[in-house]
């Protein structure tokens, strides 16, 4: 899952910051490429196998 598609600084509640995409490369870049695993202490070793594998594939 991605919690922030859109990073903070170009959000609609930030709007009035005046803030361009460009502004805050970093936050654009992390937006790009990163995304949450599932991770709780109540996965079961079949869930790790399935996220693990999914991880891993190659398209």
């Amino acid at each position: 899952m991605i919690y922030y598609p859109k990073p903070l600084h170009i959000q609609t509640a930030f709007a009035y910051l005046g803030y361009q995409p460009q502004d805050m490369p970093v936050a654009m870049d992390s937006a790009r490429r990163i995304f949450s695993l599932p991770m709780h202490a109540y996965l079961q070793d079949e869930q790790i196998v399935a996220i693990a594998e999914t991880v891993t594939q190659r398209h």
